[in-house]
């Protein structure tokens, strides 16, 4: 039986020298991916709050000022180690962050819920949907870009994750990533396997 859960996060676009700060998350249906510094809304809290104790938790930087931007939601199913399979409704609440210095960061270090962090670079008047583009990547890997699972990603792109703000933050991190690793695997054959077997195919096999 699928459980079906609904979950209230809130997150904060950091930008700093037209760079914005991403966490990467290492626990729930978004592990792996390139995320917006932030977190579950805790019984009793605030998303105001929620996002001064995120940020820090997950950075260390303190917030002065933020303003509500828009919320928007996703539907995901995923399974889950513990509770098996599951259907989150997951809705976020995104703020402009302004923060009170710049420091280093100082992520705490119990914080399991991401890996790391880094800055991306910030055009916000570049247009972000690169529905026009290739899959970097999928394209090294299987050595054509009208390869059908290669079609296959393009239209999930398109289609899914281009529709939600999580999947559009997703789209841009991994344009800005994919082209230099997609040019370091195009004489990697056997990584280039290894990814097209363990990897893609996994993914294409499930969003099919």
């Amino acid at each position: 039986m699928v459980q079906r859960l609904q979950n209230f996060a809130v997150y904060g676009m950091i930008v700093e020298n037209n760079q914005m700060l991403l966490v990467q998350k290492s626990t729930g249906p978004f592990k792996g991916l390139w995320d917006l510094p932030g977190g579950k809304i805790e019984f009793g809290e605030s998303p105001e709050t929620t996002l001064i104790r995120e940020v820090l938790e997950e950075t260390g930087l303190e917030i002065l000022t933020q303003d509500f931007v828009k919320s928007d939601a996703v539907v995901v199913n995923y399974v889950d180690e513990k509770l098996g399979k599951l259907t989150l409704h997951h809705v976020g609440f995104i703020f402009k962050v302004k923060l009170k210095d710049i420091k280093s960061l100082t992520p705490k270090e119990d914080d399991e819920d991401f890996e790391k962090v880094m800055g991306v670079p910030y055009q916000p008047k570049q247009n972000t949907s690169n529905k026009s583009s290739g899959c970097y990547i999928a394209t090294a890997c299987y050595g054509n870009e009208f390869a059908p699972e290669v079609i296959t990603l393009k239209e999930y792109r398109d289609n899914v994750l281009s529709k939600n703000i999580f999947g559009r933050l997703f789209i841009k991190t991994y344009y800005f990533l994919s082209p230099s690793i997609a040019k370091k695997l195009k004489n990697m054959k056997h990584l280039n396997s290894y990814i097209r077997k363990n990897i893609l195919d996994v993914i294409v096999k499930k969003i099919r």
